[in-house]
């Protein structure tokens, strides 16, 4: 898999030398897990903060649901579900954006997140 980096985009060509050198060192490295994408590594803590309230908003959305089961407490499980969604919706938003763009699918760029710093 020692492959030239290709952008999938047109226009989405890295601006310097070093991130290209990244890059291909990413692909040409056999089994690439997109958390190991030099970018990824770069903005670890953005990257672990959307994990982070993605997981926190499927814990109170499980919560809310329970809350409601077990106990039949209407104004409980609604803020568990409001809130739940309100972590849910933008962890997995990022997560699966940050995802896509570090596996390479089209349309998805690394520079078009703002919770990213890149080398531009």
């Amino acid at each position: 898999m020692a492959e030239k980096w290709e952008p999938l985009i047109e226009g989405s060509e890295p601006s310097t030398d070093a991130q290209a050198i990244k890059e291909s060192e990413y692909l040409a490295g056999g089994i690439n897990w997109w958390w190991q994408h030099p970018t990824i590594r770069q903005n670890w803590k953005a990257v672990l903060a959307c994990i982070l309230l993605l997981v926190v908003g499927i814990v109170l959305i499980v919560a809310g649901i329970l809350v409601e089961a077990v106990q039949r407490e209407h104004a409980a499980a609604a803020i568990f579900l409001v809130v739940g969604f309100l972590f849910f919706i933008p962890g997995l938003y990022h997560t699966g954006y940050a995802y896509f763009a570090a596996k390479g699918y089209r349309g998805f760029d690394m520079n078009k997140l703002s919770i990213f710093t890149t080398i531009r």
